[in-house]
């Protein structure tokens, strides 16, 4: 199996591509198969690059793969608010960030009140007392 060396210029296109690269390509995000294919590897190389420890740029890909999610959840986050992408898309994309859609369920009782609850006492049965 080849495998792939990291080099400065493979650093320098992968700031250039997270630092707006992305837009330039026309793409909506920034994405990790869009930073693959800017840099010429496979899907998974920019994300193992930023873990191997022998790769003597392993902290800059660390740095760019940080960087790539933090400007992706903003993107996404804005292009959702100002209307400009899917709200589908975007759920989705957030999601893979932390964020999510939660839905408060208030009970309420008669009129539009709290509920009321009543606790009935339990009686003991009689040890004298028969069934019969």
């Amino acid at each position: 199996m080849r495998r792939c060396e990291c080099t400065k210029e493979q650093v320098d296109k992968g700031w250039e591509y997270v630092n707006g690269g992305y837009a330039e390509k026309g793409e909506f995000i920034p994405t990790t198969q869009g930073l693959a294919i800017h840099l010429g590897t496979c899907r998974m190389t920019p994300y193992n690059w930023a873990h191997q420890e022998n790769n003597k740029f392993r902290e800059e890909f660390e740095a760019i793969n940080d960087r790539l999610m933090a400007v992706q959840a903003v993107t996404a986050l804005n292009g959702g608010l100002g209307g400009t992408l899917n709200a589908s898309i975007v759920r989705t994309v957030v999601g893979h960030h932390g964020y999510s859609e939660k839905q408060a369920v208030e009970h309420t009782g008669t009129g539009g009140g709290p509920i009321q609850w009543t606790v009935l006492p339990v009686r003991a049965r009689d040890a004298d007392s028969s069934d019969t």
